[in-house]
C-alpha cells in the first residue's frame, strides 16, 4: 500500500512537471525583440557617458583652478609680509632679502602663467599642464618656506 502511494505521488509529480515544462511559451522572435539592443540606444548611452565624463573633468578643472588661485592669493599676502619684515633688515641682509623676494615674485608669476594656460585647455592637455603646475607650485612653496625660515 505504501509502495502504491509512492508510485501515485511520483506519477503525479512527474506529470505536473511535464505539464509545466510544456506550457505556453513566448515565441522566440518576441523574446529576441525584448532583449535586442538597438544601435541608436548604444550611441545614446555612449554619448551620455562622454558628456558625463566631460562634465566631471570640467568640475575637476574648476576646483583645481580655484585651489591654485587661492594659494596664489595666499602667496601675495606672504610677499607683503616678507616686504614688511625686509624693511627691518639692514644693509646686505636687506639686499639679499629683496633679491629673494624678486625671485619669489618671478616664480609666482610663472605659476600664474601656467594657471592662465590651464584655463584655456581641456582633456589630456589639462592633465599635462596640471602636472607642471603641481611641480611649479611645489617649488614656489619650498621657496617661500626658505624665505620665511630666515626670520624664525
Amino acid at each position: 500500500m505504501k509502495r502504491m502511494t509512492r508510485i501515485i505521488l511520483l506519477v503525479f509529480f512527474l506529470g505536473g512537471a511535464f505539464l509545466a515544462a510544456c506550457g505556453p511559451q513566448e515565441p522566440a522572435e518576441e523574446a529576441k525583440e525584448k532583449t535586442q539592443i538597438t544601435s541608436e540606444a548604444v550611441k545614446k548611452e555612449a554619448q551620455e557617458a562622454i558628456e558625463a565624463t566631460k562634465t566631471f573633468t570640467q568640475q575637476q578643472m574648476q576646483e583645481y583652478q580655484k585651489k591654485m588661485e587661492d594659494k596664489l592669493a595666499e602667496y601675495d599676502q606672504k610677499l607683503a609680509e616678507l616686504k614688511v619684515r625686509a624693511e627691518l633688515l639692514k644693509d646686505e641682509a636687506k639686499v639679499q632679502m629683496d633679491q629673494k623676494m624678486e625671485m619669489l615674485r618671478e616664480k609666482k608669476e610663472g605659476v600664474n602663467k601656467k594657471l592662465d594656460e590651464m584655463k584655456s585647455t581641456s582633456g589630456q592637455a589639462w592633465e599635462d599642464i596640471k602636472s607642471g603646475m603641481d611641480k611649479a607650485m611645489e617649488d614656489l612653496t619650498d621657496s617661500f618656506s626658505q624665505a620665511f625660515s630666515r626670520f624664525n
